[in-house]
């Protein structure tokens, strides 16, 4: 198993977390500030998954739809913060 491999699966695995403790504060209780955190929370997994197919990738295609991820979620987590 190569190091390229091993961080893919690491941040696919962190990526899941993400999305995981997303969930949870979205179908939570209401409290204060939830819904925000949880919105906040999807965007970075999309980030952090996009990241992890960037390094999986073995054409430029797949490689392609991981940088995108990883753009969409960076741009997307200052304005989920903003706005939400």
């Amino acid at each position: 198993m190569n190091l390229d491999l091993f961080l893919s699966i690491l941040l696919s695995f962190s990526a899941g977390c993400y999305v995981l403790m997303a969930v949870r504060l979205l179908r939570g209780d209401s409290e204060i500030g939830g819904f925000q955190l949880g919105a906040t929370f999807i965007v970075i997994g999309l980030w952090v998954l996009g990241g992890a197919v960037e390094m999986m990738a073995t054409s430029f295609a797949i490689f392609s739809v991981g940088r995108t991820a990883h753009f969409v979620g960076t741009a997307l987590v200052p304005v989920t913060l903003l706005i939400c």
